[in-house]
């Protein structure tokens, strides 16, 4: 709606849970039929797969807090997403026109910051400088304050191909300033020193582990360093049961 809204010509909605395509049908009367509209085009996908198979390239990327299928039960740190490796996202830049767009709605601080980690090593990786980099992204959020701490609500990143010009910047600090939200990214400004860090590659000693998540490590939601526990509970009650299985096998 938001897209349409905004003059938007044409939208490639991508939805993995069919259940949620259903109920939104069912609920056109007050959404306004947005899945009957003749610019929303709805498909039952894995966005990763999806954009992976189509020929087209695209103004805009738009991942608003994305959780594939198996994320929807259970325990995230050992859930498979392959929404958010690096590998994901360097095929999404290349599906980008030039004047195109790669947005992310993220949950909060810690997957933001993981998220700009994989931006820059997968920008890092196709040879562009960390100079060129900070010109090429810009990110908000709503700081919120939880007891003693102050974490990001919903912040949003986006990835330019080429960099940002003065006018897109000017834009930017109008909507900001119009919304109230956090500016942390603005060209080669950098707000927040953790985020400078990030990006320039200082190290930083987290209390989370925001190293990028690949195809062959697809744990993106693992937060944890070390071994998580909810993976030492699940091998611990998995070797209670198996001595449990010997035990009776004896007697």
């Amino acid at each position: 709606l938001q897209a349409l809204h905004g003059g938007v010509q044409y939208i490639d909605a991508i939805e993995i849970n069919k259940s949620s395509i259903d109920l939104t049908n069912e609920l056109r009367d007050y959404n306004g039929s947005i899945f009957y509209n003749d610019k929303v085009n709805v498909q039952i996908a894995d966005g990763r797969s999806f954009i992976r198979q189509s020929d087209k390239n695209y103004d805009m990327i738009f991942l608003s807090m994305v959780m594939t299928g198996t994320s929807q039960s259970g325990s995230l740190v050992t859930a498979e997403t392959y929404i958010y490796t690096k590998e994901a996202i360097s095929s999404y830049m290349n599906k980008l026109t030039e004047n195109g767009m790669l947005t992310f709605v993220s949950h909060d601080t810690q997957d933001m910051i993981k998220i700009l980690r994989t931006i820059r090593d997968v920008l890092i990786e196709k040879g562009t400088s960390v100079e060129d980099i900070k010109k090429q992204l810009m990110a908000v959020g709503n700081a919120m304050t939880h007891g003693k701490e102050t974490m990001l609500h919903s912040p949003v990143i986006i990835y330019s191909p080429k960099e940002f010009s003065d006018s897109e910047v000017a834009t930017a600090k109008r909507f900001i300033n119009k919304i109230s939200v956090t500016p942390l990214i603005l060209k080669d400004t950098l707000e927040i020193d953790i985020i400078k860090a990030v990006i320039e590659d200082e190290y930083l000693d987290l209390p989370f582990n925001y190293a990028p998540a690949t195809d062959e490590n697809p744990y993106f939601y693992n937060l944890s360093k070390g071994v998580p526990n909810s993976l030492l509970l699940i091998l611990i009650v998995a070797l209670i049961a198996k001595f449990g299985c010997l035990t009776k096998q004896r007697n």
